[in-house]
């Protein structure tokens, strides 16, 4: 089991420290159980369904903290990114597209109402 810490833990990085502690698939049960002393600031009347809701959201992602091993089982993903790190921004410069010239629908018929009053 997890030990509880004084250095406040968001959800995600108790998840891994659990996982990385024992160092094998866990079930969903037995991750939230050693979770939730490691985890601060969760307030309101079901904390573990907000463990419950960040393990399937973080294993359907390609580079999630954890990977489903079978149904209710889950280990650490390899190629995971690091706790709190965001993916960078894609602009659209740098992917080789080219601005649409094109005004939206609102800005035409913004124009096409000022040129009627005028």
């Amino acid at each position: 089991m997890a030990r509880k810490t004084t250095n406040p833990m968001s959800v995600r990085q108790s998840i891994v420290a659990v996982l990385a502690e024992r160092g094998k698939p866990m079930k969903v049960r037995q991750i939230i159980d050693a979770g939730l002393p490691l985890a601060t600031g969760l307030k309101g009347k079901t904390p573990g369904q907000t463990f419950y809701s960040i393990l399937y959201a973080e294993a359907k992602k390609a580079d999630g903290i954890v990977k489903q091993t079978s149904k209710g089982t889950f280990k650490l993903n390899p190629k995971a990114r690091t706790v709190g790190e965001r993916k960078p921004a894609v602009k659209a410069e740098a992917v080789g597209a080219t601005p649409d010239p094109k005004p939206s629908k609102n800005a035409r018929k913004r124009r096409t109402r000022a040129q009627v009053a005028a």
